[in-house]
């Protein structure tokens, strides 16, 4: 039997905090990952996108997976990226050592077109290869800067191996809420029992929800988590009318914190209290008066619905 404790519930898709050298900031990410857990997260996406994972050495990325296992200390699940190289056997043997760490689960993001074909049968045949090598539960990611989605036919193809768990899910990105949720619960129907869906999506969240998917993995959760999790809590006690509330402000976390991302979050949990520093390996926006005055506009926004909600206490 699968184990789907995991895929469900609310995640930040963590940042890496860096010194002002661009080194891994160990003290910051130690508080960083307790904080989360404190605003009542589900579990911690580990060495991700949003960690920058595309700048970091193999051993960083590790570690980073290493110390949120070992600093959450059983208190959320973690979970973590795996897949960074640009060869099959290089993910391979990452993937194994990335389940050395005792995540409870690896993410096979979609590869980039030219290192395989962004059509269903190439797709399927590495994610089956990764899954045939390894033993540990398995994610799939569709990375939003690959043309490749997947099809319904390749989520029930993928979602009959026994290590598949589920997905974050991002073809849904610039659709209506209408659109997403009749093409997510065509995604769910194919998946059936096998496979679990998380959305990346923090604007269609409360309907996808509805619609039955398991939780999200959203880009605001590193500034909001307890927003997130707080709507989790609602709708799971059917609290509607809170959730939707907590769901038009996360809608407006996420169109805040888009500018700049990740130094934009960076930022907001500087001002939160976070030590966190607004350093970035990847090159980002500039943040002038006017974009600093609307970060702090976030963060108030964010602070004021955490005492709405009593989130925290």
């Amino acid at each position: 039997m699968k184990d789907f404790s995991a895929a469900q519930g609310m995640y930040p898709v963590m940042l890496t905090p860096f010194t002002e050298s661009g080194e891994i900031d160990w003290p910051a990410y130690d508080r960083l990952i307790d904080w989360y857990i404190e605003k009542g997260v589900t579990g911690i996406f580990a060495v991700c996108g949003s960690s920058e994972y595309f700048t970091l050495t193999e051993e960083e990325a590790l570690r980073l997976s290493s110390v949120a296992v070992k600093r959450s200390a059983g208190r959320v699940h973690v979970l973590a990226g795996s897949n960074f190289h640009r060869t099959i056997e290089a993910n391979i043997a990452l993937t194994k050592r990335m389940a050395e760490t005792g995540v409870e689960g690896c993410f096979i993001t979609t590869p980039p077109p030219d290192v395989v074909p962004p059509e269903d049968n190439a797709m399927v045949d590495y994610y089956f290869a990764i899954h045939d090598a390894v033993d540990v539960p398995l994610y799939a990611y569709e990375q939003p800067v690959t043309p490749y989605k997947f099809s319904y036919d390749a989520i029930a193809k993928i979602g009959a191996g026994k290590r598949f768990i589920g997905m974050k899910d991002t073809s849904v990105n610039g659709t209506s809420i209408e659109e997403g949720v009749a093409h997510m619960k065509r995604k769910m129907q194919a998946a059936g029992d096998q496979f679990r869906i998380l959305t990346a999506g923090s604007e269609y969240i409360l309907p996808f929800l509805q619609a039955g998917v398991a939780g999200g993995m959203t880009i605001a959760a590193n500034v909001a988590p307890g927003l997130f999790a707080e709507l989790w809590r609602r709708f799971r006690a059917n609290d509607m009318a809170a959730a939707q509330v907590l769901f038009e402000r996360v809608t407006k976390v996420d169109e805040m914190i888009g500018y700049g991302y990740m130094k934009s979050a960076k930022i907001a949990l500087g001002m939160i209290g976070l030590p966190i520093k607004p350093v970035t390996r990847v090159p980002s926006r500039e943040f002038d008066a006017n974009r600093l005055a609307a970060l702090r506009d976030l963060v108030r926004l964010i602070e004021e619905t955490e005492a709405e909600f009593g989130i925290g206490r």
